[in-house]
């Protein structure tokens, strides 16, 4: 289902498997050295599909799951968020964890988005990170300043501070295979 989208042949309901019943914060520096859940997907969770009337769909899905029975499904093209956070806190940890299913035989592409309290496009910290084929864990790093933007992108935002991670508001993930 990673597959161009010149190429529909497994386009229906064969998404990127992504967050994976266990979206997590690791790598503690403070004195609760647990790794907190920020996002599990059991448990109906608010989700939304970004562009709205594009062709197929984000949802909680029983297809695979690194924990328990479900994880966010994204079909290609597809950007998904929640702001339905069990933990809102970041401060602390070095990485965020994400458990990632690529039904696909390619390395594909998968975006990243973390917002704290603003609500601009362009005040988000913006990132990419490859998923191979098969089953992986990601570690995106959260221990240094995460800074408003795209990658490789001149800043076009309004805010000119680095994300405060102890109010994050929002998670998402795009399937750009």
């Amino acid at each position: 289902d990673l597959t161009p989208s010149d190429e529909p042949v497994l386009r229906p309901r064969l998404g990127l498997a992504v967050l994976t019943a266990a979206l997590v914060l690791s790598g503690c520096r403070c004195s609760d050295p647990s790794s907190p859940l920020v996002q599990d997907f059991e448990r109906r969770v608010s989700l939304t599909k970004w562009p709205r009337d594009a062709a197929g769909d984000v949802d909680r899905s029983k297809d695979w799951a690194a924990d328990g029975e479900r994880s966010l499904r994204i079909d290609p093209g597809l950007l998904a968020s929640t702001d339905s956070l069990l933990r809102t806190d970041f401060r602390g940890f070095d990485a965020l964890r994400v458990h990632v299913h690529n039904p696909s035989d390619r390395l594909t592409t998968v975006g990243f988005e973390l917002q704290d309290d603003h609500e601009t496009l362009y005040d988000r910290h913006r990132s990419a990170f490859g998923a191979a084929p098969g089953d992986s864990v990601v570690d995106i790093d959260i221990s240094g300043d995460l800074w408003r933007g795209e990658e490789n992108r001149p800043f076009r935002g309004t805010t000119k501070a680095p994300l405060d991670l102890g109010k994050i508001t929002r998670i998402a993930f795009e399937n750009r295979g």
